[in-house]
This record gives structure tokens, sequence and C-alpha cells, in this order.
């Protein structure tokens, strides 16, 4: 058996080797890959038969098997952990259990009997995000040996973990205009490339529309852009508001906005730009020094597919020159591409 400094030695030599293989932000290894080689590395440290790693479902008393070893458990597989076994003991309290039987062995997980079992929660701060559990067949196995290295696994779980959240977070600032907080024009365009295809798929209709702030240097200059930046902000609000949850609500320029109407036709589509032209059209914008409110107009292009358009970027296109054309006719207006004279703008 390991003296002491020897077994804190080969415990510290294989987690720093988890760590140069495994590194938690390299892009080499996948979680699941990741959440493995840490499992198998203190299972062979501390002679387990097995051992599993199991992640909370959020909003829920569930953990998830995110990683597992010598048993015949899939990963996905979820768990309610029941009450006063181990597990449930390790996740409720935030604490490690462990437990040795006294000759019979108990049913840990679904189908896994063990002699002696040993569980730590994985913590993010103060929270219990999940557990780390090794088992062995034999009785009193975990008793007479040194688990506190094992702490520094579950660590490493629960940084994997910060790190993925993070790129998450990040991930989708990359795709968040962070003025308005809509899609930004990366964003949009991929959107629109998807429900282009779906639409094609399906053979259903799919309209875009595209908004441009009239004058908006204007109300820069005589508010600032401060102000300029805050319209922008409720004018975002408003479009959000106006749309449905299907609806893809984009900031693609400085002073532009794209809307993606899945199944929707060119009469709706023109309905629908309306209504929202119309409501910036009376929102009480803030003036720079005065007590009144000042206001903003926006000019919109409507295109359609598959009338007006075959792929995504043609739609684009053709929505951006009827935008062009309700410019050329004065603020405040609409123009649908390619349309008849009794698809004009709605009557007020």
């Amino acid at each position: 058996m390991d003296n002491p400094v020897a077994k804190t030695e080969r415990v510290l030599s294989r987690y720093r080797r988890l760590w140069d293989d495994y590194f938690p932000t390299s892009q080499h290894s996948s979680t699941p890959v990741k959440l493995t080689a840490c499992l198998t590395e203190s299972a062979a440290l501390w002679g387990a038969t097995g051992g599993v790693i199991m992640l909370e479902v959020a909003g829920s008393n569930i953990l998830e098997v995110s990683a597992v070893r010598g048993a015949a458990l899939s990963r996905d597989t979820r768990i309610a952990p029941a009450p006063g076994s181990i597990i449930w003991e390790c996740y409720s309290r935030g604490k490690q259990e462990m437990f040795e039987s006294d000759g019979e062995d108990r049913e840990i997980l679904p189908g896994v009997l063990a002699g002696s079992a040993v569980c730590l929660p994985v913590l993010s701060g103060a929270s219990v995000k999940g557990v780390y559990l090794l088992w062995s067949d034999e009785s009193a196995h975990f008793g007479g040996l040194d688990l506190t290295g094992l702490a520094l696994f579950a660590y490493y779980v629960a940084v994997l973990l910060e790190v993925d959240s993070l790129g998450e977070r990040l991930g989708e600032n990359l795709v968040i205009d962070p003025l308005t907080g809509l899609h930004n024009r990366r964003q949009f365009e991929r959107r629109l490339r998807d429900e282009v295809l779906r639409a094609s798929r399906y053979s259903i209709n799919l309209s875009l529309v595209v908004f441009d702030v009239d004058h908006l240097e204007e109300y820069n200059s005589l508010c600032g852009y401060m102000l300029g930046n805050l319209a922008l902000s409720d004018i975002a609000t408003v479009f959000k508001k106006g749309a449905r949850e299907v609806d893809v609500v984009a900031r693609i320029g400085a002073d532009e906005f794209g809307i993606i109407l899945p199944e929707t036709t060119r009469i709706g589509a023109l309905r629908f730009a309306d209504r929202l032209r119309s409501e910036v059209a009376a929102y009480p914008f803030p003036v720079s020094g005065q007590d009144e409110s000042g206001s903003l107009t926006v000019c919109a292009g409507i295109a359609n597919f598959p009338s007006s358009a075959s792929d995504e970027v043609t739609l684009l296109a053709n929505a951006y020159e009827a935008l062009e054309q309700a410019q050329g006719q004065g603020p405040d207006n609409i123009k649908l591409f390619g349309e008849t004279p009794s698809e004009g703008r709605p009557a007020e």
C-alpha cells in the first residue's frame, strides 16, 4: 500500500495529467470525453469498480448521467434520487457522503449493486450542480482510503461546467445586438437562410420586412447620440412586442431592422408592417431639454417567398429594393415588392 506522501504524489500527478490532456477550455475534446477521462482517472486512483457523474436538470431534483464507467447506464439517463439514498443525501446537503455495507450489497443506481460507495457534490459557489459517485463491489473499500484528493476531480467537473456555461453566454453575445437586445445581422442572415429552406421544403409562405428609421441623423443632431441610441432601443421594443414568438426580429444596420415572418402572406406582412409603422409614428420619443416629446417614423420594404424570390439572397435584395421605393416617396411609407395598385398601404 502506498504511504500517504506517495499516494498524494500519485493523485497530483494524475490530476495534472488530466488538466494537461483535457484542459477545460480546449476545443480538441468534447465535454463528455473530458468528463469520462476525469472519471477514469479517479476510478483508477481509488480502485473503484465503477463511477458516474450526474448533473442536475435545471429546475428539478432530477439528475442526468453525463459520464459513466463500470455500469450498463447510458448517457442522458435521468434519475430521481430516492430520499435517504447516498446520492440524495450528497445532492441535497452539498456534502460528501459515504456508505459501507454490512455484508449485503445496496442498489445505489438502477441495476448497480455496491458494497461501498463515496459521493461528492459538484459545486458552483454554494449551489450543487451534480454529484460525483464512485463505488466498489467490496464492502469497507473506501473507509480505509484517504479520499481528500477526490475533491480535486469534483472540482475539475465544476470548472468544466463553468467553462461550458461561459462559452454558451459568449456564443449568445455573438448573435445579439448589444444596444437593442435583438438578433444581430449575422444571426439574422443565418435564420433567414434556415427559414427559406423550411418554407421551400414545406411549400409555405415566408415574408420579410426591412425597416429603416427616417431622418435619424437629424434626431441625433437635435438630441444627441445618447437619446438617439435610446430611440433605437425603444423602436426595437415596439417591434419585439408587435411580433409573434415565431418571428425573427433583428437589427441589421445602424438604423435598419429586419423581421422574418414565417408562414405569412404578402398581404399579411403588409398589414403587420403598417401596424408597426403606425405604432412607431405615435411613440413619444424624448427630446433633449424639453418637456414635450419628439417623433420618429420608419419606412418599410416587404418581399415574399416564393412569390417574388426563390432564395434568401434574392428575398433580402427585393425587400431592400422595396424599401428604397418607399423612401423615395417620402418618410413614413411602406412598399411591397412587385405590388399591384390594390396591394398598397392599408387605408387608415
